[in-house]
């Protein structure tokens, strides 16, 4: 159709969550354990799925066009991930494997390498994954992928006709663009981002909110002290300095833990993190900052005040 660069079909798209595992055994392979057994993902390709996805090919060539009754024999392709494992600085393209396949029928010859994608999801690093190349209705549900020159959505309107030409009894349903598909899977961690946001919100109010309790506390306590001080000739600004000094190492010991705890939590905190690391430095950087500023808010208010104690009144107080 005119607009279309390329058009093909998936079992599963990319970061959908619905993946196939296999074990396959690579011929002249060694580093599959002692069955020799690789563990990989699978997804079922065909037609120009891959350029559809604008997935670059490293090397090799894409799926061939099969029939739906072919003698070449089953063919595949494999990510630049299962390469690097174990093509042990080796082309891998027609070297065969099998897991795949019917047991009794021919091995699966691969026929091309391409590029890393995300399949699992979108914060899962690439895995080892197999691309196997399929005939048209090879498989009974599969996911359609086009690319357009122009607005999608327009070509629709010519897509739906056409596949009901083809197969009138087949339903055109659950259309989305790429972008839209892979923000729906991020739905969940947006939520957990969310919660995460207001817990940590709620965790820096109290902190404040109990920082400023304890400095006015101690206020409170040392009236009498600062009103003597004051009497002696003291400056505010120095009466301020020696209740936000009192802070400083309360503060910087709370730091100096909040840090060792972010360390030791380093693993846990990867699972909820896509594209930044828990030790970060930027991040922490931020967020002993906030943390700093919070606490100085919190303690100048009370030590402000206790500044403008008037002695007489101070030293009367007890």
């Amino acid at each position: 159709m005119p607009g279309v660069e390329a058009a093909g079909f998936a079992n599963f798209l990319p970061a959908s969550g619905a993946t196939l595992r296999y074990q396959v055994a690579l011929d002249g392979n060694e580093r599959g354990g002692g069955s020799g057994k690789i563990t990989v993902g699978e997804r079922s390709i065909g037609g120009g799925y891959l350029k559809a996805l604008g997935a670059p090919l490293l090397a090799g060539q894409s799926c061939p066009e099969l029939g739906a009754v072919s003698n070449i024999g089953p063919k595949a392709l494999v990510n630049r991930r299962f390469a690097d494992l174990y093509g042990k600085n080796q082309n891998l393209v027609g070297r065969h494997m099998r897991g795949l396949e019917d047991s009794k029928g021919p091995p699966t010859e691969i026929v091309g390498i391409a590029s890393d994608m995300r399949e699992d999801a979108l914060n899962a690093a690439p895995v080892p994954y197999v691309y196997m190349c399929l005939a048209a209705g090879g498989w009974p549900d599969p996911e359609y992928v086009v690319r357009t020159h122009g607005d999608p959505r327009r070509l629709l309107q010519e897509i739906r006709p056409l596949v009901h030409s083809v197969d009138g009894a087949r339903a055109v349903f659950g259309v989305k663009t790429l972008e839209q598909v892979l923000d729906q899977t991020l739905d969940q961690p947006r939520l957990n981002t969310r919660m995460l946001a207001l817990f940590a919100l709620a965790a820096m109010a109290l902190a404040g909110i109990g920082l400023y309790s304890l400095v006015s506390l101690v206020v409170t306590a040392r009236t009498r002290e600062i009103g003597v001080r004051m009497t002696l000739g003291a400056a505010p600004s120095q009466i301020v300095a020696q209740v936000a000094g009192g802070v400083a190492p309360l503060l910087g010991s709370g730091i100096a833990t909040g840090l060792l705890l972010t360390l030791l939590a380093n693993r846990a905190l990867r699972s909820v993190l896509f594209g930044v690391s828990p030790t970060d430095a930027m991040t922490l950087g931020g967020a002993v900052v906030t943390l700093t500023i919070v606490s100085v808010v919190a303690t100048l208010v009370p030590a402000r005040r206790a500044a403008k104690i008037d002695p007489l009144e101070a030293i009367r107080s007890e």
